[in-house]
């Protein structure tokens, strides 16, 4: 019920008019709870920041909550050098992902691939083609299952599908949604990669510009950066990612896989 309150606080405040201290306050009660009591409210609390918090408050705050409360997950790589990891979720399909390994060629970027066992299985060509020019892959579910709405068992026998064509010890799991009975049991098997900057490619509501600039604003030494190489995300990828590219090679960074 303690979870639930917060909720329902965030539901009902004006994220313009909080202090940056008042939410790393709410956060702190969360992140010191008991865990036992929570009895999986932290799904409804994690499901309300992402909804009611925007902007450079939802990436602090969010970044702040979720790496504490999952700490065996990998939102970053630390690291002091000028790397940053960009990488690509839902394909391969024909008609974005060739142009994306255009793209990094062009200066000289290695990114991760986190492939839909679906996609791979129609587009084998296409995936040949990622693996040809020595980027990373991970597997990202065989039909792009969402965690939270799933059963436990059918996601395992999921996952294990897609890996199964796209093999990886590198796991995203779609929407970023996983149980906690989820990763625990996931995490065991692979890396569960997640990120620390989001692009909104795929948001209907987000413009090309304000897709760069949410990689602009955010991307720091040792970023994991999400793009989809997907139709949904296309316009604001196309758009996007050669900006991206040119902005942080001129500021002296490297684009590298996940190792």
């Amino acid at each position: 019920m303690r979870c639930k309150r917060i909720l329902q606080d965030i539901r009902v405040a004006n994220a313009d008019e909080w202090s940056f201290m008042r939410c790393k306050r709410i956060i702190q009660g969360i992140c010191v709870a008991n865990a036992d009591q929570w009895r999986g409210e932290i799904d409804f609390v994690l499901i309300g920041i992402s909804l009611y918090l925007h902007g450079n408050m939802y990436y602090s705050i969010v970044n702040f909550l979720i790496k504490r409360i999952f700490p065996s997950l990998e939102w970053n790589i630390k690291t002091h050098e000028k790397i940053i990891y960009l990488t690509f979720d839902d394909g391969p399909i024909p008609e974005v992902t060739p142009w994306v390994l255009q793209q990094l060629k062009g200066y000289d970027a290695k990114a991760t691939f986190f492939c839909v066992g679906e996609n791979v299985k129609k587009h084998p060509e296409i995936f040949a083609q990622v693996k040809s020019e020595n980027h990373q892959l991970g597997h990202h579910t065989f039909s792009h299952l969402n965690g939270w709405k799933t059963k436990n068992e059918s996601y395992f026998s999921d996952v294990e599908k897609g890996n199964a064509v796209c093999p990886s010890p590198l796991f995203r799991p779609p929407y970023g949604k996983l149980k906690r009975k989820q990763i625990q049991v996931l995490k065991k098997l692979y890396r569960i990669i997640m990120w620390d900057v989001l692009s909104y490619d795929f948001d209907k509501n987000c413009s090309p510009e304000k897709c760069f600039q949410n990689v602009l604003k955010h991307a720091t030494n040792g970023s994991i950066i999400v793009f989809h190489d997907s139709l949904k995300a296309e316009q604001n990828l196309r758009y996007a990612l050669p900006k991206v590219l040119d902005y942080f090679s001129k500021k002296g960074y490297r684009f590298e896989a996940i190792a």
